[in-house]
């Protein structure tokens, strides 16, 4: 970039420009072209060109560039023609050399890019020219020189001066965007005025525009000279007075009765028809006289041995739809050979393969599932699409083991075929079955000999602590320590520890005692409720009249048990 200096308000620039040639030049001509008006703040490119060749060739020209740096800023120059350029931004100076051959048609030497800085007009030139040759001999040359106005930025005015509507008022201002406007809704269009501020700005989004029923929105946008835009929006309601009626006031079939006795609010109804008729004549008619009834084709043609589902759709006036269904049982063909097909002609669980693969023919299949998944999803169908039906019959949800799927198969003369599937769920892998993970152990009966609150630290109940249900699975943390406070403050509280199993006994002044027990999630422990007393069976001994059970390759031991009051914690 070249550096100017505030002060010199005429900047020189010396340009040099050397081409070889053979021949003398005996006339040529300069010229600048660019834009002769050029927004302030925009950027200016003028080109210097030779022409009036005739037959000779340029071989160098230099001169001095002038313009007023008050008004323009200069940016860079580069070389058009095929020049070598170099430039040194200290002296100002750019020189170019030839590259092949020498200029012998009109062409661009260079272009000049400046930035606009002050509105005006300046003038651009080009002096103390010298053209050459290339044995260098001087050529007589014209001075160029080209004007440029600059003129102002262009406009951001995107305001409105006016906006109307017809029919209708707005209580219009510029600076609100945003108006709501009601209608009645007979009034299927309206037209909308604007005018904009500025005269070079661009309005677009009004003319006549169409209202539906409800709630239109028409934005009315102004474009400014500077490309800003401003949006006003208009909501114009349209008041919906139709009516929303799409009841039938009555329904009947010649000849034949329905059932239920039509009422408006209902919409199922069915009847019985002979294998001799094929075609029933309904008779429906509307409540508003503006709705509109369509009666389903199926009427005229009714399949034997079916149920035929014949659609009465009502619809409002203002579009909303009610439809009733008649369903009419034809009786089937006296002289039909019923079908026996009872096979099923597909049978698959979704993401679970079954042993043996399908065959209509083999009627017994297992699948097994992990102990994760707690329903299936059955995909079947009935070989006899038109006149056979499946029942499916089994568990909602599996348990461990082994779980029962019937699917029965009833052909069109009513013979049936059963086809099993059992699913084998594996047992959780932590054991704990029998434990439900998110329910705690049976209660026992509410008393007042309980536990107020009980608090673990680095640690979590699996369940919500209620003081009346005395077993709790829990999982822990390092350093997991607990509080257990009694509900009487004189009660004691004594804590024992064995193998995670933590046992909770709350005592009385008369001797009377509860006892709660903590029990690690996924550990081998079995809890079984007998008479309101928890027998636990783990690998150890008796303590605190639990019966513990004992591995059958060791011998019976009396455990180690921890033992802290109501007022310690205890850590583990």
């Amino acid at each position: 970039m070249m550096i100017f200096k505030q002060k010199i308000k005429f900047l020189a620039i010396t340009i040099c420009l050397f081409l070889f040639s053979s021949l003398n030049v005996k006339a040529a001509n300069l010229s600048f072209n660019s834009s002769s008006s050029v927004r302030i703040g925009n950027k200016v490119e003028v080109i210097l060109a030779i022409g009036d060749l005739g037959e000779d060739q340029v071989s160098g020209i230099n001169g001095k560039l002038n313009f007023d740096s008050n008004y323009l800023e200069f940016v860079n120059a580069q070389n058009m023609a095929p020049f070598a350029i170099r430039y040194k931004s200290d002296v100002q100076l750019i020189a170019g050399f030839a590259i092949g051959d020498n200029i012998v048609n009109s062409s661009n030497l260079m272009k000049f890019t400046f930035q606009t800085k002050k509105e005006g007009t300046t003038t651009i030139s080009l002096t103390n020219i010298k053209v050459t040759d290339a044995n260098s001999t001087p050529i007589a040359i014209n001075s160029p020189s080209k004007s440029i106005t600059i003129t102002p930025p262009p406009s951001t005015n995107a305001n409105l001066s006016n906006l109307t509507i017809s029919p209708g008022t707005i209580n219009f201002n510029k600076n609100t965007t945003s108006y709501n406007i009601d209608v009645d809704s007979n009034i299927t269009s309206i037209i909308v005025n604007a005018s904009a501020e500025d005269a070079g700005a661009k309005v677009s989004g009004t003319g006549t525009k169409n209202l539906n029923y409800g709630k239109n929105t028409i934005n009315v946008v102004v474009t400014a000279p500077s490309g800003d835009k401003k949006a006003y929006t208009l909501t114009v309601n349209r008041k919906d007075d139709r009516s929303t009626n799409n009841n039938l006031s009555s329904l009947s079939v010649s000849g034949y009765t329905i059932s239920p006795k039509f009422n408006s609010g209902t919409t199922s109804y069915s009847m019985e028809v002979p294998f001799e008729v094929s075609a029933i004549n309904i008779n429906a008619t509307a409540q508003d006289p503006k709705a509109k009834v369509t009666i389903g084709s199926n009427q005229k043609k009714l399949t034997a041995g079916k149920n035929n589902a014949i659609k009465i759709t009502v619809t409002a006036e203002n579009g909303a739809t009610k439809t009733y269904t008649l369903n009419v049982k034809r009786a089937p063909d006296p002289n039909k050979v019923l079908s026996t097909n009872n096979d099923l002609a597909s049978l698959s669980i979704k993401d679970v393969p079954i042993s043996p693969v399908f065959n209509k023919d083999v009627t017994a299949y297992t699948a097994n599932v992990s102990y994760e998944i707690e329903s299936v999803e059955f995909i079947y169908a009935a070989a006899d699409k038109e006149y056979g039906s499946v029942k499916l019959d089994g568990p909602e949800t599996l348990k461990a083991g082994e779980n029962k799927y019937t699917l029965t198969v009833s052909a069109e003369d009513g013979s049936t075929k059963e086809y099993t599937v059992i699913i084998t769920k594996e047992k959780n892998p932590d054991g704990s079955d029998d434990i439900p993970v998110d329910k705690p152990v049976e209660p026992i009966p509410e008393k007042e000999l309980v536990l107020k609150e009980l608090n673990l630290k680095n640690g979590k109940l699996v369940g919500k602590f209620d003081p009346n249900v005395f077993v709790y699975q829990y999982k822990k943390d390092k350093n997991f320590t607990f509080d257990a406070i009694p509900k009487n403050s004189e009660d004691t509280v004594t804590i024992f520890e064995n193998s995670g199993v933590y046992t909770i006994l709350i005592e009385d002044s008369e001797g009377n005692q509860s006892v709660y027990t903590l029990i690690p999630k996924n550990s081998n422990i079995m809890i079984i409720i007998i008479s309101c007393v928890s027998i636990l069976f783990i690998s150890g001994g008796t303590f605190l009249g639990y019966k513990l059970g004992l591995k059958k390759d060791k011998p019976q031991k009396t455990p180690k048990m921890k033992k802290t009051t109501k007022k310690e914690s205890l850590a583990n």
